[in-house]
């Protein structure tokens, strides 16, 4: 059995619940693949719109963590992934993190690193960060944000600080690197090369 396993936790009470969390759809994977685990913690995506496409067809882990993603548009798209070839052997691996109480915006978590061609790169947005009116709305919702991104806890708090802040492939040259934002001022629209690891 391929399925990923969900598990919730008192959780996805708005008004669509958890949406297509943890949805892969039957015709992508092969029979040997695996697919991470989709855990959301208790009280977490309890808005309007609440989880929304966070897993869709990502290969990897997800996990929301405790009152994260509350805000009207909860967590939206994020992490959505493009087609990665029928029955594909080798899938690209990625995970995504949702820190305790982040993205409680009124856009929450929106577009954060969806793309419509990519696969590659991880999420992990920390405690407390993007908690505001447009949170982090389009944050790498750019198929040239191949990077891993890491979102520091309590960052990108005041309105649209962190929107459309990664476009491209913020460390260039290499498939492996892990882009921070934890100064929008620094670190968003043009890529800080201190920011990479």
């Amino acid at each position: 059995d391929i399925a990923p396993k969900a598990m919730v936790f008192n959780s996805c009470t708005g008004e669509n619940s958890c949406n297509n969390f943890g949805q892969f759809d039957p015709y992508r994977p092969h029979s040997t693949s695996v697919i991470g685990n989709k855990i959301i913690g208790p009280n977490a995506c309890t808005a309007t719109s609440s989880c929304q496409n966070l897993g869709k067809n990502i290969y990897g882990a997800i996990r929301v963590q405790a009152g994260a993603c509350s805000g009207l548009g909860s967590c939206m798209d994020l992490g959505r992934r493009s087609n990665q070839g029928k029955r594909v052997l080798s899938p690209v691996i990625a995970d995504i993190i949702i820190g305790d109480n982040a993205c409680q915006g009124q856009n929450a978590c929106k577009n954060a690193h969806r793309g419509d061609s990519k696969n590659l790169g991880s999420l992990f947005i920390g405690d407390s960060a993007c908690a505001s009116t447009s949170s982090c709305d389009g944050v790498a919702n750019s198929d040239a944000a191949v990077d891993d991104l890491v979102i520091a806890p309590g960052t990108c708090i005041s309105t649209s600080s962190c929107q459309n802040c990664v476009d491209t492939d913020m460390c260039p040259g290499s498939t492996a690197s892990t882009y921070t934002i934890d100064n929008p001022t620094t670190d968003c629209s043009t890529p800080n090369p201190a920011a990479c690891s």
